[in-house]
């Protein structure tokens, strides 16, 4: 399915400029607003400012002024939130929420997320081809206790594609629970066998071993690999693990050289997921 739409934007100030200079529109820098809230003063990477738009045909905006700053580090944006220099901090990372939600002075409000961390199948590689070795292998993922380590709790299992926060979630699927007596069955049923003693399956001469692609700097994920190889090592799956940095990473991603990728997509707004799960996608990295 192809999306085909665009903001309306009116003619007495875009009528005479050319479509094939849009990215340099005057407009981009000054955009109008028919909202509550209009721009005061843009300066980019650092800060924006809104006023009340005295033109808003609606009930005006309880404040008169909002000033959004652009902090990147994590660490000074707290800081600033806790000396009161700033007002309302986003995105706040589960390893802080406990020391803020000690404090008296400061409100820690947790809202539904658009990210999810999965783990994506390359079914090129013949140990995956088959549905039964894939869905072994997701038993054997233990979510509970990914949740707890890596992000203090502050999350649950996924069910697919599209997070509860969206509108089209459905409310009624359940994530697998983790079951590696289930999963040994499954690939028993699948043709692995230990048939050497080494401790990894093994089916056509080809042992269950497999490397797991992911993204070097995000903590999430560079802990999180090492317990998915203790999960999969429980049901007799050998796993290594390659780490890289964005660039490199997401070029391997796409040309499809992993065998299994632990990535974070955000879900779009539209609660459309084929951008990123349909068989020509590639996932963010």
């Amino acid at each position: 399915v192809q999306a085909t739409w665009h903001r309306i934007v009116p003619w007495h100030v875009v009528g005479e400029l050319d479509p094939a200079t849009v990215a340099d529109w005057p407009i981009n820098r000054q955009p109008l607003s028919s909202g509550e809230f209009t721009l005061e003063s843009w300066a980019p990477n650092r800060e924006l400012v809104l006023v009340r738009n005295p033109r808003y045909p609606g009930k005006p905006a309880l404040l008169s002024r909002v000033v959004f700053r652009i902090v990147p580090e994590e660490a000074t944006r707290l800081l600033m939130l806790e000396t009161g220099e700033i007002d309302l901090a986003d995105g706040v990372q589960p390893a802080a929420a406990a020391r803020l939600s000690a404090r008296g002075d400061l409100r820690l409000v947790a809202t539904g997320g658009r990210s999810i961390y999965h783990l994506q199948w390359n079914c090129r590689n013949p140990a995956f081809a088959d549905a039964g070795t894939r869905r072994a292998l997701s038993l054997a993922i233990d979510r509970g206790r990914l949740i707890s380590a890596l992000v203090v709790g502050h999350g649950r299992p996924a069910v697919g594609p599209i997070p509860p926060a969206l509108w089209n979630h459905h409310r009624g699927l359940e994530a697998p629970a983790c079951d590696p007596a289930e999963a040994r069955r499954l690939l028993a049923e699948a043709g692995w066998r230990d048939a050497d003693g080494d401790g990894v399956l093994d089916r056509d001469g080809r042992p269950l071993r497999f490397e797991i692609l992911t993204r070097s700097g995000d903590p999430v994920r560079e802990q999180g690999v090492v317990i998915l190889r203790e999960n999969f090592a429980a049901v007799g799956a050998a796993v290594e693990v390659r780490a890289m940095e964005s660039l490199a990473g997401q070029a391997r991603a796409r040309e499809g050289l992993f065998d299994a990728y632990f990535g974070l997509f955000n879900a779009n707004l539209y609660g459309n997921p084929a951008p990123y799960v349909r068989s020509t996608a590639t996932s963010e990295y």
